[in-house]
């Protein structure tokens, strides 16, 4: 009995191989563009790339010509692949033989310029300064690049899924080293051509990590970043820094709460601190400045001057019991009359 089923399923998958095989060309590479498509919209970009080289065998095999947006399809899965290369040449085929009415010129001008500017070779880590943004080559993935938003002396990089074309791609972890591997970052998230995009985790070798998305390779959107000492800060990445309003909670129980432009704190903050102490005031690139008041717990009250980080010039105190002084700060030096 079992050998008889054996022998149906094999009659049954032979035939249906076989009546695939004998479909014309044509519809054959029909079958295949609409297997990458469907391919391509389940995140299967390496598959649906397999599937458009299949076309191109037939397309070897009988001799005929391809649709005229070949060249262009093409391009695209192989750039959502990570075949650079394989990229660059499929759309500049397609854009020496478009005209400029094409309907699909202006995105295949588009594509071409993504294409350049993920290409490794064009902005190689190598000889690079301390903070630079650049490609680096994977240790012990030769040919293979991650984009580095931050480059450390000395560092390297290895990550734990797979590598398409010249990139590295899909859901894993990047190891960051240097200092002699007294310095560690661990991060898990995806991939997409060589850069982070969507969620993921940064771990420091100090115990600080933070959580939030990525888009094209730098945080954007809502971040939540704890440290070792019990600090939380939550707010918004706009494309690599913060920008908008911020919450944090110190290790103190202290919190601030206030916006940052261009990642750097200015505007009015207010800072309540856990014994009932409040503090209002402007930040002007990162340093209290301008007029503060402090609102202390015993319903006493400090109004005075920051100079860039200092407080400066004459402070008013009003005590709890109504009575009032004065004390002038040069530098952050208290002088009392």
């Amino acid at each position: 009995m079992l050998r008889t089923i054996r022998t149906v399923v094999v009659s049954v998958l032979s035939g249906t191989v076989l009546a695939a095989a004998q479909l014309p060309p044509e519809v054959m590479v029909d079958r295949q563009l609409l297997h990458a498509e469907r391919l391509t919209a389940q995140g299967e970009p390496v598959r649906a790339l397999e599937a458009m080289d299949k076309v191109l065998a037939l397309q070897r095999e009988h001799d005929f010509a391809l649709p005229a947006d070949f060249d262009f399809k093409y391009a695209e899965v192989a750039f959502s692949a990570g075949s650079l290369r394989a990229a660059m040449d499929s759309v500049n085929r397609y854009l020496r033989v478009a005209s400029r009415e094409d309907p699909l010129y202006r995105d295949a001008l588009e594509l071409s310029l993504d294409i350049e500017a993920s290409l490794p070779a064009q902005n190689s880590c190598r000889d690079r300064t301390k903070g630079a943004e650049c490609w680096m080559e994977l240790d012990k993935q030769p040919g293979c690049h991650v984009w580095n938003s931050d480059l450390q002396p000395g560092e390297t990089i290895t990550w734990s899924s797979i590598c398409a074309g010249s990139t590295a791609q899909g859901t894993g972890t990047i190891n960051r080293v240097w200092n002699n591997g007294k310095s560690t970052v661990e991060a898990t998230g995806r991939l997409q051509h060589g850069k982070r995009q969507g969620d993921w985790v940064v771990r420091q070798a100090n115990g600080d990590v933070a959580e939030g998305p990525y888009v094209a390779g730098l945080r954007h959107g809502l971040w939540v970043e704890r440290k070792a000492d019990g600090t939380v800060s939550k707010g918004p990445y706009v494309a690599g820094v913060r920008q908008g309003r911020w919450v944090v909670r110190d290790g103190y129980r202290s919190v601030w709460e206030g916006p940052y432009v261009a990642g750097m704190r200015n505007g009015d903050w207010v800072v309540r601190h856990a014994d009932g102490t409040v503090w209002e005031g402007p930040y002007f690139d990162d340093k209290m400045h301008g007029d503060w008041v402090w609102r202390l717990a015993d319903g006493g009250v400090w109004k005075g001057q920051y100079l860039y980080g200092e407080m400066d010039g004459d402070w008013l105190i009003r005590n709890k019991d109504g009575s009032t002084s004065n004390v002038y700060y040069r530098n952050g030096v208290a002088y009392y009359e």
